[in-house]
């Protein structure tokens, strides 16, 4: 029986092949014929097709012939058909390299092949290598003799504003220090007006909008997914329906990142990953760019919800730093870790939170029923740390203006009778600052960590900042 299923399997996946080989037999025989002369020898040739498979069938049927004959008909017509698309192809040449040539030469081509080569060359770099090695590189102080022209280079190369520096040119000691140079006092006044959400960077909001079915959108026909992007944090169910921003940083840009809320933050998550570059070239074309890259994640809770900064690394991103912690990204060792804070580290509106060793993005996600963008903030608008996007609105109040043209346009502001009990049961207790003393209480199972100091890359042992890791736990990168 075994041998006969074997047979019967055998026979069908020869005939199987042998009708796929016969129809692209035909419907190359028959373009070619209408390449040459049009409709009527296409439908002849395939009706001669046709009568010889359906009359060989029928004579070997009748035992009028046998294989040999079969197979002297098949060579007949391969030959036939052979010749057909020959004089096709010889006919077919000069048009083809004259449509060849002017595709190459228009401006199409020249960035269709560029922007394939540049994505297949981000696949094949050490991506992470490259970054740490860049990132020893900007950290080494040169001979002022060679720095100061590298310096000028590099601020002339991306009209970097020199006036807004705190420091004069000469006085930072290696390109990181430029990289993260602070600014003049008061050169960037922070909007004070009350909840308030403020650019934590200066760069351009590549994207804003809304949080639908749990997918974010990164460019057009391409999606992330939110619980990628927040990978392992057990907050990402109160960003579901919330809302999104998307700020890039360019070499240009000051890479220092700051608080765009007042509140506090109440834990972190590192997640290890790749360092793709986040230009317009590779937003637009690689899927999943931003989970895919190694991000450093900051929750910050606030009177009317949770805001969730989201630090992506990059290309030549040699670190990224926070200011209340002593984590720092693009380590030779990299595990997943989480950690919840017993005594949350206040932050005020427009305060520092961390830097950017280089540029980057940040993407901040807002609690749903948080957050609305003010209506003078579009896409691809240039923003400046401290600048007004939207504000944080009162807990039951529906959003009053959509995030741009793109996106739905959200119903008028206005108290809803069940805004309330909507928020309570999204919380799990009705005072949300219960709700968070609650949470830190939990994590203290006896479990201790050591906590950052007030700067990044302090010795993280201050007591009056001391936390519990509660979930710290460690992963290698997959």
């Amino acid at each position: 029986h075994s041998s006969q299923w074997v047979g019967y399997i055998s026979a069908l996946a020869l005939l199987g092949f042998s009708l796929a080989a016969l129809g692209g037999w035909s419907y190359a025989g028959q373009q070619a014929a209408r390449f040459l002369g049009g409709t009527i020898p296409a439908t002849a040739f395939y009706i001669m097709f046709l009568i010889t498979i359906i009359g060989t069938g029928l004579l070997l049927e009748l035992d009028r012939i046998g294989f040999v004959e079969i197979l002297a008909v098949s060579m007949i017509w391969f030959m036939f058909s052979t010749i057909i698309n020959v004089v096709a192809t010889i006919m077919q040449t000069g048009a083809a390299r004259a449509d060849l040539i002017e595709y190459m030469e228009s401006d199409q081509a020249r960035m269709t092949i560029s922007r394939d080569f540049l994505l297949l060359f981000f696949h094949l770099l050490p991506k992470n290598l490259v970054s740490r090695l860049f990132g020893y590189f900007s950290m080494f102080h040169f001979p002022r003799i060679v720095r100061l022209p590298l310096l000028r280079w590099f601020a002339r190369t991306y009209k970097i504003d020199l006036t807004e520096a705190e420091k004069p040119l000469e006085e930072y000691a290696s390109l990181n220090q430029f990289f993260t140079r602070a600014l003049k006092p008061g050169i960037r006044p922070v909007h004070q007006s009350r909840d308030g959400v403020v650019s934590p960077v200066d760069g351009v909001l590549s994207r804003m909008g809304y949080i639908n079915d749990g997918f974010m959108v990164q460019a057009k026909g391409i999606m992330y997914s939110l619980e990628d992007l927040l990978e392992g944090s057990e907050q990402t169910h109160l960003f579901e329906g919330g809302t999104y921003c998307v700020l890039y940083l360019s070499p240009q840009d000051y890479h220092r990142i700051h608080s765009p809320v007042e509140g506090r933050v109440l834990s972190y998550t590192y997640a290890p990953g790749q360092l793709f570059p986040v230009n317009m070239l590779a937003v637009n074309d690689l899927y999943g760019l931003f989970p895919k890259n190694e991000r450093l994640t900051s929750y910050v809770q606030t009177d009317h919800g949770m805001v969730a900064v989201v630090k992506v690394g990059a290309t030549n991103v040699g670190r990224i730093r926070v200011t209340y912690d002593r984590i720092a990204t693009n380590r030779w060792l990299r595990f997943w870790k989480t950690h919840i804070y017993t005594r949350p580290h206040v932050m005020e509106r427009g305060a520092e939170l961390g830097r950017f060793e280089m540029g980057s993005t940040v993407i901040l996600v807002f609690e749903r029923d948080c957050f609305e963008f003010d209506k003078t903030v579009h896409e691809n608008m240039r923003v400046c740390y401290g600048q007004l996007i939207g504000k944080l609105k009162e807990p039951g109040r529906t959003a009053g203006s959509s995030p741009s043209d793109s996106v739905r346009r959200s119903k008028k502001r206005g108290k809803q009778s069940a805004g309330k009990s909507h928020s309570a049961a999204r919380t799990g207790a009705t005072p949300r600052r219960k709700s968070l003393s609650k949470n830190s209480q939990a994590d203290k199972n006896g479990k201790s960590s050591r906590n950052g100091g007030p700067q990044a890359g302090s010795s993280g042992r201050n007591s009056g900042s001391a936390g519990t890791s509660g979930r710290s736990r460690g992963r290698k990168k997959k």
